[in-house]
């Protein structure tokens, strides 16, 4: 039986995002993360990134191949409360070792680790933060707590068993199975699954036939272009997105046809684009039109009746999508810049030195003002023909 996209019309009310956790993962079915410090001073914001097996709090980079050294998954041991925390870029497996130098128990990252992690959760201030712990090795007694150090030790990641946790001790693990924006230089392939039970295990697919009707749920299959969709401004509307399928370029329309909004038409341009909007826990809407009433994207089974969509009930539903990076393209060649651009953040505001002409965007795209307060979250700055990530605490 096949699985049809279809569209209700429907009312958006404003949604409580819940607190981003982890899910495991494995190699054949990666999910990854950045992991960052809630931090303090300068320790702020910074995620766990590994260069040649050592291991440091950095800024987030942009470039696929930066990034990767960012990148995490987490996959269980045979033990259920144990994990092992997962390189993207190496492949290797975090670890602890003493360094004499130092004087720290610090992390590295091993093919052979002796190390397996805890992970606890914390509530600081309404929010979930991750408490990553280990058993200190040398004979050493009581539980370690990794923990983002300072200038002093070139912020190395170290182990301390100091109560209360600091904030440099209490981490989020960031999704990057976000709907993540592709630029002319950068493109990231993502596979769209439906949250809804009984799809687990199929993807948006487009179907290449005569008939109207080209999108569907099918299962997962490797390499398949055509269940891969880059995410790109809508030239027309800044505020919004298109979707475009890897194996055809087609994009998904949002132009109705048969007088109703029960399928997706493909177009060469497009006028309205998407919007996607985050329901938590890696789940997202995606709808088109204004915020107060549009249509909006719904899995179905063939032959049944399309869902009508209720405010506030998509998660777990037809109407919640997921996001799973499955590859990236560069075009990019970065040359040396003889006037360079410092991007920080001050006071919840993004500032930007070096360039007068710059463009903020939320991570899904929306175009916005960076020289006001903003709320904690991810952020993409295109100046100079280039865009870097920035992280608001």
């Amino acid at each position: 039986m096949k699985t049809l996209l279809s569209f209700t019309f429907c009312l958006l009310s404003f949604l409580t995002v819940s607190a981003q956790q982890f899910e495991t993962s494995t190699a054949a079915a990666p999910k990854w993360y950045f992991i960052q410090v809630k931090g303090t001073g300068d320790n702020a914001g910074r995620v766990v990134t590994e260069e040649n097996g050592k291991i440091t709090g950095q800024p987030v980079t942009n470039g696929l191949l930066e990034k990767a050294k960012q990148l995490w998954r987490i996959e269980a041991t045979s033990n259920a409360t144990r994990y092992e925390i997962i390189n993207k870029n190496s492949g290797k497996k975090l670890d602890i070792i003493y360094d004499g130098a130092l004087g720290e128990r610090i992390a590295v990252t091993s093919e052979t680790p002796s190390t397996v992690w805890t992970i606890l959760t914390a509530q600081t201030e309404g929010y979930s933060y991750l408490r990553i712990v280990t058993q200190p090795s040398g004979g050493v007694s009581g539980a370690g707590y990794l923990t983002q150090g300072g200038t002093t030790i070139d912020f190395a990641l170290y182990f301390t068993k100091n109560t209360p946790v600091s904030d440099d001790a209490q981490f989020q693990f960031i999704s990057i199975d976000v709907p993540i924006i592709s630029t002319d230089k950068e493109i990231s392939w993502l596979t769209v699954f439906n949250a809804r039970g009984d799809l687990s295990g199929k993807c948006l697919t487009e179907i290449e036939t005569t008939a109207d009707l080209k999108l569907s749920m099918q299962e997962v299959t490797a390499n398949n272009h055509h269940q891969q969709w880059k995410i790109i401004n809508n030239p027309a509307s800044k505020s919004s997105v298109n979707f475009v399928n890897r194996a055809t370029g087609h994009q998904i329309g949002s132009t109705p046809i048969h007088n109703i909004y029960n399928y997706i038409q493909y177009v060469e341009t497009e006028t309205n684009g998407w919007t996607i909007e985050p329901l938590g826990n890696g789940q997202y809407e995606v709808h088109t039109g204004p915020a107060a009433a549009g249509k909006y994207w719904n899995a179905a089974i063939d032959g049944e009746i399309p869902a009508n969509y209720v405010a506030g009930g998509s998660f777990d539903t037809g109407f919640a999508w997921k996001f799973q990076l499955t590859d990236e393209e560069s075009t990019a060649i970065y040359a040396p810049d003889t006037n360079p651009v410092r991007i920080w953040v001050e006071n919840r505001r993004i500032r930007v030195e070096g360039a007068e002409q710059y463009r903020v965007y939320t991570i899904y795209g929306t175009s916005i003002a960076g020289n006001r307060e903003l709320p904690t979250g991810i952020y993409l700055v295109t100046v100079k023909g280039k865009t870097a990530k920035i992280f608001v605490k």
